[in-house]
């Protein structure tokens, strides 16, 4: 019994299903909160709230996550995996080409080093692929200089250990080690490009134009780029190549005999292919040639159909 009717009511305020109604109406809706289960409340609300909405942090991870560009090796030769020991190749080339293309990407270059030839057939039956810093720098200095004045090096050359092996067998070339280990840092800066080794195509195509006039370095650049893309060898590529077609066919005139003995030949073999050449030549009383006169099956009809009019070039490209 409850000797004052406020005591009573108190009493049954604290009870846990008083408290209970007092919080919940008839349809189930919360009615009020207390102070500390608003704090709570909020301080919910706000961590939803936050969680609800990403930060600056979260959309640069997400962006960086979704833009991410995928492996190199894979950008350059598709879904192919990193190179390792036992892997096989078709040609040597196509070896070494596997390693550039892992390892360009990262900045490093590699050019085909030593190849070993089978003592008897003389073929090639190994070949190393080395970083371009590999081996020790060789200084040229005069002695008549003071050591203090010397220039410091420009050589890229650090003794660096990176290289790969391959070996032929049966037809097939096999890494045999694969070192990708540098003692350097790269030297091509990131996004900067590796120079292309120049491609037997390219070759082929330089060493046929190169028989056209007066054609230079640019305009040789110029049709490579049309013929196999823009930017696919550089400049100093382009040159030295033209001057060892040029090279290699000077020397191709001068095992045929000379300058007129290579004409001869060209002549002879034109004549083979197409019967329609005429050409004739005289000799002096020192069997020095004295004249040559050669006519296409082109210049044959055009002689025919224009009878009256008839060129002859005698100068022979000269000014006389």
């Amino acid at each position: 019994a409850f000797p004052d009717e406020s005591m009573k009511q108190e009493e049954d305020s604290k009870h846990p299903m008083a408290l209970l109604r007092s919080l919940i109406g008839q349809d189930g809706r919360l009615l009020r909160v207390g102070k500390a289960e608003q704090d709570e409340e909020s301080k919910m609300g706000v961590k939803l709230e936050e969680d609800s909405k990403p930060s600056l942090t979260n959309k640069v991870k997400s962006s960086t996550k979704q833009e991410a560009p995928k492996d190199d090796l894979q950008l350059l030769i598709g879904d192919a995996r990193p190179l390792v020991v036992g892997q096989r190749f078709p040609t040597r080339q196509d070896a070494a080409a596997a390693v550039r293309a892992e390892e360009e990407p990262k900045g490093y270059r590699y050019k085909m080093s030593q190849a070993y030839r089978h003592p008897v057939t003389g073929e090639i039956r190994k070949q190393t692929v080395r970083c371009s810093s590999a081996y020790r720098p060789k200084p040229s200095r005069s002695l008549f200089i003071d050591p203090s004045d010397h220039r410091k090096a420009s050589s890229q050359k650090c003794e660096c250990p990176a290289h790969a092996n391959f070996t032929d067998h049966d037809g097939e070339w096999v890494a045999t080690l694969v070192n990708f280990k540098h003692n350097h840092p790269p030297p091509v800066p990131t996004g900067g490009r590796v120079p292309k080794m120049p491609l037997p195509e390219h070759r082929q195509f330089i060493q046929e134009h190169i028989k056209l006039p007066k054609i230079s370095a640019p305009q040789m650049r110029g049709l490579l780029d049309m013929q196999f893309g823009k930017g696919s060898l550089e400049p100093r590529q382009v040159r030295n190549m033209m001057n060892t077609a040029r090279s290699e066919a000077r020397d191709a005139m001068v095992q045929l005999g000379g300058d007129f003995a290579s004409i001869l030949a060209a002549i002879q073999e034109s004549a083979e292919q197409n019967p329609g050449w005429h050409h004739a030549f005289q000799w002096d009383e020192q069997l020095r040639v004295k004249s040559l006169f050669w006519s296409t099956p082109e210049q044959q009809a055009l002689a025919r159909q224009f009878s009256d009019v008839l060129i002859n070039d005698n100068t022979y490209n000269t000014n006389r």
